[in-house]
């Protein structure tokens, strides 16, 4: 008895040292995205009376997550500050969750230590432990998750329990279901009463359903604008899939253990033929096979923190007797963390330096020079929106952008591509055309310029379009409409069209008219317009050839 109380004692005293390490990285790592911003211009609307809104007077999600969006929107409403407020939160819920992972899931002090580890180096997971963007809420409902799904007592409660926070982790990000399915279907096949079941499951997402129905009386649509623009590019299939590997193989250069790890996480599993850890193999695999489909996206890494962290919680839960194989796996765990060009160990107020070791062979230059879109996104911004940056001056107020946007008129419609720093900075004083369509309703609904230019060079392969950036040209007579306020599309479809979208996301909320064109909407009773517009490029397209 006394044994274990003092092993307890030391499991204690470890876990606090793992994650006061974590918190020092993570502080000293610390930065906001630009695209993190496209979300706080939302919630100062927000906050300000001008409702959940991109462009004053324009009801269109520009964000893709609302349990962030909310959660943040609370402490703006204190602090009428951003920056500082954003950059906090992250860093208290990314600790919080570490600290749960390695007192509630690991089974003993060497897994506490070998998880920590692997989250302390991994580049991904300590780049989106913070950004500004939603991954550190995400990672925390994940790890609330699998606490509850191999807790044992909690049989009775468990499916409700576990699809309430499935419902908040999706209000987070929609894409994470692939997460939460497995698990959730695994324990509802072994209720065995499934018509309960069902109805237990359906109770536990309320917040998520009710989110949907107020996201189709408010904005009109179901989904962010977000995903109506990076999913309907015209792009074939083949070709995502193509980016999608590229994803991988960048971030296996960046950030090899993320990427082994999320390996081992698939494998361990089927070795140690444990049912509770292949269900959590099955969410890793999900997910990253969406991640290929839809190419992955700009910002290397991104969507691997989750993945990453369920592979984590399965080697948490790993019983590894033989010292050996725990000194070579700690030690494989630093080489590999090591091996980033960038490592997160060696992070300081200048992004991060140490060995590139990767780079005395032919593979790291080969991959880092080939152009696929994706970028170290942290080592973008960090110079300005860095926290060690901002700490003894506002480093960030002397961004060009910010610079820009402050020095913009009131009343003026701009069409730009970059829109985050820019956007909050500028404030609701400036309209902005977003090319890239994210905030913008009419232009997520038109393929991008990379379809017709792969029409246009008939699948060649020449590569003509960025993931996560899917320009769209600007219709004519477009500019003049938004400046304007009166429909002077050049295109007749696309003019009635424009008509009826901008009754739904100008018109009264309350107008029985407007319901039921949200209605025609969502049935795609529109779409014949844009196909006839979209028609119509085409055919421009051909004589261009």
């Amino acid at each position: 008895m006394i044994r274990s109380e003092k092993l307890e004692i030391k499991k204690e005293w470890v876990i606090t040292a793992l994650t006061f390490l974590y918190l020092i990285i993570v502080f000293v790592g610390a930065w906001l995205s630009d695209d993190s911003y496209i979300t706080f211009r939302t919630i100062d609307n927000f906050i300000k009376g001008y409702g959940l809104t991109w462009n004053i007077g324009e009801r269109v999600q520009a964000y893709t997550h609302p349990l962030w969006m909310f959660l943040l929107s609370g402490f703006y409403f204190i602090t009428s500050e951003i920056y500082y407020t954003s950059t906090i939160i992250s860093i208290l819920i990314s600790v919080c969750a570490v600290w749960l992972l390695l007192y509630k899931l690991s089974e003993s002090i060497i897994n506490s230590t070998l998880a920590a580890l692997i989250l302390i180096l991994s580049k991904a997971f300590i780049d989106f432990s913070t950004s500004g963007l939603e991954n550190p809420l995400t990672h925390l409902l994940i790890v609330l998750f699998f606490i509850v799904f191999f807790n044992s007592k909690m049989a009775n409660k468990k499916l409700l329990t576990l699809s309430i926070i499935a419902s908040l982790a999706v209000l987070n990000r929609m894409d994470t279901i692939l997460i939460f399915l497995p698990p959730l279907a695994f324990i509802y096949y072994k209720e065995k009463n499934y018509l309960k079941g069902l109805i237990v499951i359906a109770k536990g997402f309320l917040p998520f359903i009710m989110w949907e129905f107020f996201s189709l009386f408010y904005y009109g649509f179901p989904f962010p604008n977000t995903a109506y623009a990076k999913l309907n590019t015209g792009i074939p299939q083949i070709e995502l899939f193509h980016q999608g590997l590229y994803y991988i193989i960048n971030s296996l250069y960046l950030d090899p253990l993320t990427i082994v790890v999320i390996l081992a996480g698939l494998i361990l599993p089927i070795i140690k033929k444990d049912k509770n850890l292949l269900v959590v193999s099955a969410c890793i695999f999900l997910y990253l096979i969406y991640i290929v489909s839809i190419g992955g996206d700009f910002m290397g890494g991104r969507f691997f923190s989750a993945p990453l962290l369920c592979s984590v919680i399965i080697i948490s839960k790993i019983n590894f007797k033989s010292v050996k194989k725990v000194i070579l796996l700690i030690s494989s765990v630093i080489i590999l963390g090591l091996l980033s060009p960038k490592p997160t160990l060696f992070a300081n107020q200048y992004y991060s330096t140490g060995p590139k070791i990767v780079k005395a062979f032919r593979f790291g230059p080969m991959v880092i020079n080939m152009y696929h879109g994706i970028v170290d996104e942290r080592i973008w911004y960090y110079e300005y929106t860095g926290l060690l940056k901002n700490i003894t001056e506002r480093k960030i107020k002397q961004h060009p952008w910010v610079v820009e946007a402050e020095n913009s008129k009131s009343g003026e419609v701009i069409t730009r591509s970059t829109i985050g720093l820019y956007g909050y900075s500028a404030g609701s004083k400036v309209y902005i055309i977003d090319p890239m369509a994210l905030a913008d309703p009419l232009l997520s609904k038109l393929p991008s310029t990379a379809y017709w230019l792969i029409h246009k060079y008939k699948f060649n392969r020449i590569k003509k379009w960025r993931i996560g950036h899917f320009a769209r040209k600007i219709p004519a007579g477009y500019l003049e409409t938004i400046k304007t306020g009166k429909d002077q599309l050049e295109d007749k479809d696309l003019r009635n069209y424009y008509d009826k979208l901008s009754f739904v996301i100008r018109g009264d909320l309350l107008s029985i008219n407007r319901l039921k064109e949200v209605i025609n909407f969502n049935l795609g009773k529109y779409n014949y317009l844009l196909n006839t517009y979209n028609s119509g490029l085409k055919n421009q397209v051909a004589v261009l050839n």
